[in-house]
């Protein structure tokens, strides 16, 4: 149990007594007002250049990450490969998976779920999964245009059906009008009878 006999610090008579160190810190001064039974306070030098080598060491750890995932996807610049492993926590895995991804949907060859699931089939190959996503793109694409073909050709001969329709209509009536036309026009030929140089008008008396 803690007695009621704790350590006490005599207050600075000014704050200009209190000295900050070169590097910005304060430190503390070890003091001996504590009773024989308390340990004493140690002097405690706190120094910049600790905390500095320790940001030197998390550049030096992002600046591997980065070097690695960009040899592992060099299909991805560097700064796509710093930004994915800041949103992936530097989770080295998580960000590979996630830059595969990105890059993959970027292609617009698939829907982003037919993207993951590519990449799951082909076990995060990039490169199996993109030629496989183009594959399927340019078949799509084919078929899309055989059936543009067939429409276009379907419409043609409706097109020439409908013409050829109409010409023999136009034909049809044409000659029933010609054939009304010369049944109306008035005959100018006069019919007579025409005798022949061998009728023998004795011969037409005894023919009964």
């Amino acid at each position: 149990m803690r007695r009621t006999t704790d350590c006490f610090r005599v207050p600075p008579s000014s704050p200009l007594d209190i000295y900050s160190t070169i590097d910005g810190y304060t430190n503390i001064e070890s003091t001996s007002l504590c009773p024989p039974n308390e340990l004493p306070l140690k002097d405690v030098k706190l120094r910049r250049g600790k905390s500095e080598n320790c940001k030197d060491s998390l550049k030096s750890f992002h600046r591997e990450l980065v070097l690695r995932l960009m040899k592992e996807v060099p299909q991805a610049t560097e700064s796509e490969c710093q930004a994915v492993l800041i949103g992936s926590s530097y989770d080295y895995e998580e960000a590979t998976r996630r830059l595969k991804f990105e890059l993959l949907c970027r292609k617009g060859y698939v829907s982003r779920s037919h993207s993951k699931r590519l990449l799951h089939k082909y076990n995060w190959d990039l490169d199996a999964a993109i030629s496989r996503a183009h594959y399927e793109y340019e078949f799509r694409k084919l078929k899309r245009q055989e059936k543009e073909q067939i429409l276009f050709d379907d419409i043609d001969q409706l097109s020439y059906f409908n013409q050829t329709k109409g010409c023999n209509k136009y034909l049809t009536h044409s000659s029933t009008s010609s054939d009304s036309s010369l049944s109306n026009l008035p005959c100018s030929v006069n019919h007579q009878s025409v005798i022949s140089p061998w009728y023998d008008e004795g011969r037409r008396s005894n023919l009964f």
